[in-house]
Parts: C-alpha cells; sequence; structure tokens
C-alpha cells in the first residue's frame, strides 16, 4: 500500500485522505501484533524523536515515548519546557530550527492554537501536532478512530454522541472532521449552550455534508448511537462561575448507559475528574483505561513509521506474518534454529517477518533440509532469503 505519509508533517486531521487513514489503521494492526509477540524491533534504529511538550501531559507524552522506543527510535523528552531556552523567550520559529539539527521527527504541544503549525513552517523535518491549545489532537482522533473500527468493525454508519464539555475540547474538533470523511456517520454533540461546538467545526461539517445535532439532554439520543464519547469540563478555560454552573452536569453512571446498545463502546480521552462513575469502568462498553489507551501506541507507532520510513510493500507480509504467528496456529514447529532465522539477510531488511515468513515458505514449499549439516543449512537459507527479497522490491 502507498505510503502518503512519508516525510510529512500532520498538524491537522484535515491533512488526511480516507485512505491515509486506512493506512495507518493497517500499520497499527501490525503493531499490535508486533508488540503482542515480539515486544517490539529495531526498525527505527538511529532515528531520534524530539517530543517538545509545553503543556502538561501523561497519556500523549508517554505514548509518544513508548512508541519510538518499541521499534527502536532514540528520544528528547523534553515535558515541560520551563527548564530550556524557551523559558528565556525563545521564539517557536527558532526552537523548531534547533531541534530540527537534534532529531528526525519533532512532536509538539503547546497551548496556542496554530503554535504547531508555526513549527512545522519552520522547522526541517516532520512534526507532528501532539495538540495546540483549543485547536487539535489529530493523534487522538487516530487512536479514538481506530478503536472504534478495530471494536465495531467499521467507521461508516455509526451514530456517535460527543458528551460534556464540547466548546474546549481539541479531541473533539480532531475526531469530528476524521469521522467527516467516512460514509453515512451520524454526530450529536451534547453539551450546555455556554460550551457548545466551536463555529470553525460546525462551518466543516456542514461543507462535508454530515449529519449532526448540538443538542442539551443525552436522553434524546442513548438509546440509539453506537458511540459515547464522554468529555471533562476544562476548568482552565473558563471562568470559577461557569465551571460550578456545568460541572457535574454531565455524568455518565450505570443508570445511564443501561439504556444503551449492547454492541456499543463509552470512551474517553482521559484524565477523567468524576464525569464518569467508577463502577462504569467494569462494563465491558468501556474502553478508556484499557483498549483506547493501548491503541493510542499503536497507532502512534504506526505513524512515526510511516513519517520515517518509506519502503516496499511489505506491510503486506507483516500482516501475514502477525497472523501466522498467532498462538492458535500449529504451522511453526521448530524447523530452523531461531539464530540462523534471525541471521538471514531478511530479517536485517524487516525483521518483523523474518521468523514467521520463513517459515511459511519452508512448510509451503515443503523444502526438506539437510540434517547436522549448519553451514549447508546457512547457505541454503541465504539463497532462499535473497530469491524473496528480490520478489518483494520488484
Amino acid at each position: 500500500m502507498k505510503n502518503n505519509l512519508f516525510g510529512k508533517s500532520l498538524v491537522t486531521v484535515e491533512s488526511l485522505k480516507r485512505e491515509d487513514i486506512e493506512s495507518i489503521f493497517k500499520r497499527a494492526d501490525e503493531m499490535k501484533s508486533l508488540v503482542e509477540t515480539q515486544g517490539g524491533d529495531e526498525r527505527l534504529k538511529g532515528k531520534i524523536m524530539g517530543a517538545l511538550f509545553f503543556e502538561p501531559s501523561s497519556r500523549t507524552f508517554s505514548s509518544f515515548v513508548a512508541a519510538m522506543q518499541r521499534i527502536g527510535g532514540g528520544i528528547i523528552p523534553l515535558s515541560g519546557m520551563g527548564s530550556t531556552s524557551a523559558a528565556k523567550g525563545e521564539t517557536l520559529e527558532d526552537t523548531a530550527k534547533v531541534f530540527s539539527c537534534y532529531a528526525d521527527v519533532l512532536v509538539m504541544r503547546h497551548g496556542e492554537p496554530g503554535s504547531v503549525a508555526k513549527v512545522a513552517k519552520a522547522a526541517t523535518v516532520p512534526v507532528i501536532n501532539a495538540g495546540d491549545g483549543i485547536n487539535e489532537h489529530p493523534t487522538q482522533a487516530l487512536l479514538d478512530g481506530y478503536t472504534i473500527s478495530s471494536e465495531l468493525g467499521k467507521l461508516d454508519n455509526i451514530h456517535l454522541a460527543f458528551f460534556g464539555e464540547i466548546a474546549h475540547y481539541r479531541p473533539v474538533n480532531s475526531l469530528a472532521k476524521l469521522l467527516s470523511l467516512f460514509k453515512n456517520v451520524h454526530l450529536s454533540f451534547v453539551s450546555a449552550p455556554e460550551v457548545k461546538l466551536q463555529d470553525g467545526v460546525r462551518r466543516y461539517l456542514v461543507s462535508h455534508n454530515i449529519k449532526f445535532e448540538e443538542i442539551e439532554n443525552i436522553e434524546n439520543v442513548i438509546g440509539k448511537i453506537d458511540v459515547l464519547y464522554v468529555t471533562r469540563v476544562k476548568k482552565e478555560y473558563m471562568s470559577d462561575e461557569l465551571y460550578q454552573k456545568i460541572q457535574g452536569k454531565y455524568v455518565v453512571d450505570k443508570k445511564l448507559i443501561s439504556h444503551m446498545k449492547k454492541e456499543s463502546l463509552i470512551m474517553h480521552p482521559l484524565p477523567r475528574i468524576g464525569e464518569i462513575a467508577v463502577e462504569v469502568d467494569k462494563d465491558r462498553r468501556a474502553v478508556y483505561l484499557n483498549k483506547q489507551m493501548r491503541n493510542g501506541m499503536y497507532t502512534r507507532m504506526a505513524l512515526l513509521d510511516m513519517i520515517l520510513r518509506k519502503y516496499p510493500v511489505l506491510s503486506t507480509f507483516t500482516s501475514i506474518s502477525a497472523i501466522l504467528a498467532r498462538p492458535r496456529r500449529k504451522i511453526f514447529s521448530p524447523v530452523l534454529p531461531q539464530p540462523l532465522l534471525a541471521a538471514s539477510p531478511l530479517s536485517w531488511t524487516c525483521p518483523t517477518i523474518s521468523s514467521p515468513f520463513l517459515h511459511w515458505r519452508l512448510f509451503k514449499k515443503k523444502w526438506r533440509l539437510p540434517r547436522k549439516k549448519p553451514f549447508a543449512i546457512m547457505v541454503f537459507i541465504l539463497e532462499q532469503t535473497v530469491r524473496t527479497s528480490k520478489n518483494l522490491t520488484r
């Protein structure tokens, strides 16, 4: 599959096409299998990610760091820029140019809307938006979309309700835009009038002919929706008076979710500050503390891989590897010694497919190897690997 993301920045969801999103999801599937079977690999060895977080972050920062390390890359982790030259008054443009000298990709969070776009223009390496004020959070939208797709098996023909504080919530903006690329999507924005949908996002949905509504009562749609996306009230963006008025008004509890479909999801980008009762955590539809968080790492692994590596259609073979390597498949008896498999040139170019792929080839062709002849076995593996590599790169 064509990789349209290689060497490019991701500042807004608006830069993505449906085929790009589907490619990221497929790569995320591969990353999930990689982590579950091997823990990771060294595909990005020698690459460096600069994590420049001007705002507090735990999940986004940690998952980006874990994602880069899982696939062999190095990191420059700056969570809180108070100890950097930014505290001395250095401009964002200069910061971008400086860290472009050290890193191959920059991941940035900043409190000012549009700040990451400024950095992307000044930087000489790709830049990923990890949240810019109340504007956008593209990678959160990707992990949310991937979670919905993985759990419900689709992104077309879904009804999703955003519930809570909408006006200052960048994940809402990005996910709404992402879903506009899919068919027959219905969005409900459930909030108080004081914190309703941003005008820019509303115009975007209208221009893309997306069916949506803005309401105050969740009971109007709770029995119809496929996804309940809960948000916290962001105290940092409003007056104390408004916060006291809204806080506690939009709460998800056991009684509310009893009206939801059996096959539906309850999501939250976190942190949670009382808007979801703890009793809801045990419901099988609640994915915010487990699957949704893990999927954040898988999608960010996929995104970093696609931005930093442009290679032929090896992802298909990685997928074959992931499927064949599942424990329930008994096709992999130890035909070849693992040290020999690890030494194969195919493992050097694509470590995640080497062992299972060679096993699969050997079984499919029913090859018979000479016993107790290590040198002959090594020569045989090298010959077959060269042939396979040539086929892969045609």
